[in-house]
């Protein structure tokens, strides 16, 4: 059930479909090394790196946000009609965050690069709207979000949207999309001020 009204409800059910997107997050030695160091001062801990690869697999939680389908700016005249279904989560009975798969997959070549981190995201696209959303990384008391930031911070350029909540230990991060449709959202979600679109299908 996306929204309250049933009648809605069973109107958008139809439109909706769900895409998988699989990003990957590069993992630098020296990066890594560093991450280790700051994690085993701050949880006073002296994990080596195999015991840090298993902290990131039992308590790393990933996935999207989901903030509305379309927007406001994307409604042009034959979009009218379908306003009511444009609605932000806020008004949503649905979800709005989606957990996802993620997996470390080692560099088998001698380099600079240790692995990536695999991250497998599955989100529901209205097919005449599109969705908009914006992916993130959150780690559990065990894992504060700070080192999450270090390790995965050189994967973002500047114009990548990076903001971190210290209240749900997460992090939220835009993708560089090629087709560049991010657009401006309100600062009130708590999850920086840009977000990504996917094309309806």
């Amino acid at each position: 059930n996306f929204y309250e009204d049933a009648e809605l409800n069973r109107t958008v059910r139809r439109r909706l479909g769900y895409t998988k997107m699989e990003i990957a997050l590069q993992i630098k030695k020296t990066v890594f090394e560093e991450t280790l160091a700051t994690y085993n001062r701050n949880m006073h801990k002296q994990c080596t790196k195999d015991d840090f690869l298993r902290v990131l697999r039992d308590n790393l939680t990933c996935g999207a946000r989901l903030i509305s389908f379309s927007s406001e700016e994307r409604l042009n005249t034959h979009l009218l009609p379908y306003r009511a279904e444009m609605r932000t989560v806020t008004d949503m009975d649905y979800p709005i965050n989606f957990s996802c798969k993620h997996v470390f997959k080692p560099e088998k070549e001698e380099g600079e690069l240790l692995g990536e981190y695999w991250l497998e995201i599955v989100l529901p696209v209205h097919r005449l709207l599109g969705v908009n959303f914006k992916c993130f990384v959150q780690g559990n008391k065990n894992l504060p979000v700070g080192c999450l930031k270090k390790l995965f911070d050189p994967n973002f350029s500047s114009e990548n949207d990076v903001k971190i909540v210290q209240e749900t230990n997460k992090m939220y991060f835009s993708l560089d999309f090629p087709n560049k449709e991010s657009f401006d959202i309100s600062a009130s979600l708590g999850i920086g001020t840009r977000a990504d679109y996917l094309f309806p299908q």
